[in-house]
């Protein structure tokens, strides 16, 4: 592909590595992950920058197969300047950006859950501690974590106990934690108000999607994803789940041994163990039958041989019977 090769070109692996990374990314979600992307816009800079790499790679022509929406979500306190730019960016890329009211606008958000400070991961940490009347105690993480044994991630941010140099520890933001034990907050933070104004918003946007796309972005939205687990969670239900991308799939699969490996347990779990009642009480009720009575009376469930194992005992399962 003439603009993905201009691109990686233009931005070696050895010198910018994070923008090399970045543009195969894009190539691997629109040409590989599924028929329909969402991009979401906010006006920033960032989100500007992602919106230029992906009219860089020239969608329309590279990736006919791949459906883009481009979304804005409107959080209730957004500049009209930044209103403006949306509209800049629509005809300098020649898209539509849909947008989307909050269902929860900040303001209520906060008045509601409490204010945002420094960062959601943050906001989450405090709140958490808040809820649990912690005393903004200055003691070692194993002592903090008897009193208050509901807190434990919130408390090892707290405690720098996330491990020596991790970004998720209190110390990367310098002087934060005398500040806090100086000056308790008095009033309830709380990353509340990205949920009403943002997340609850994409959930619904994100809907029409099919199952695997949708999936994966909701978990993205709480946690990082790997390349893998992000084609796992995507594709989980094989070709039954991407119907119009089979070839995605197979690719998928082909490539990360995880994907694979998680549709194969999505397909034990809900065609095997969870569909048929018969199946069902083999594999929950293990004393009432073994793996090689499985098949001979899918009736009843009851082993044609020897008597069940007590609970707990371990009892190889018989061998095939011939003829069987």
């Amino acid at each position: 592909m003439g603009e993905l090769e201009r691109m990686l070109e233009l931005f070696p692996e050895k010198e910018a590595p994070n923008i090399n990374t970045a543009f195969r990314k894009l190539h691997a979600n629109l040409k590989f992950r599924s028929e329909v992307a969402a991009v979401s816009i906010s006006g920033g800079a960032d989100s500007d920058m992602m919106l230029d790499m992906i009219m860089a790679l020239d969608p329309a022509k590279n990736y006919p197969d791949s459906e883009i929406h481009y979304v804005w979500f409107d959080t209730g306190i957004e500049y009209t300047a930044t209103k403006q730019h949306l509209k800049d960016l629509e005809e300098k890329y020649g898209i539509t950006i849909e947008r989307k009211k909050a269902k929860t606008p900040v303001p209520l958000g906060c008045k509601t859950w409490g204010q945002p400070f420094i960062s959601k991961q943050i906001s989450q940490y405090i709140s958490r501690l808040q809820a649990h009347g912690f005393k903004w105690e200055d003691e070692p993480f194993d002592v903090l974590y008897q009193r208050y044994p509901n807190c434990k991630a919130a408390l090892r941010w707290w405690c720098n106990a996330f491990g020596p140099g991790s970004r998720l520890n209190i110390e990367k933001c310098r002087l934060l934690k005398e500040f806090i034990i100086a000056n308790p907050p008095d009033f309830p933070i709380s990353d509340g108000c990205c949920k009403g104004a943002k997340k609850d918003v994409a959930h619904d946007y994100i809907m029409p999607l099919g199952h695997g796309p949708k999936s994966a972005m909701i978990v993205k939205q709480y946690i990082e994803l790997t390349t893998p687990e992000m084609y796992a969670i995507w594709h989980h239900m094989g070709m039954t789940g991407d119907r119009n991308n089979d070839n995605a799939v197979g690719a998928s699969f082909e490539k990360y041994p995880l994907a694979l490996a998680l549709h194969t347990a999505d397909m034990m779990a809900s065609r095997l163990m969870e569909d048929e009642k018969e199946n069902k009480a083999l594999f929950a009720e293990p004393s009432q039958a073994t793996a090689g009575d499985f098949g001979e009376d899918l009736g009843t469930g009851e082993p044609e041989h020897e008597p069940p194992p007590a609970e707990g005992e371990w009892q190889e399962a018989p061998p095939v019977k011939e003829g069987k």
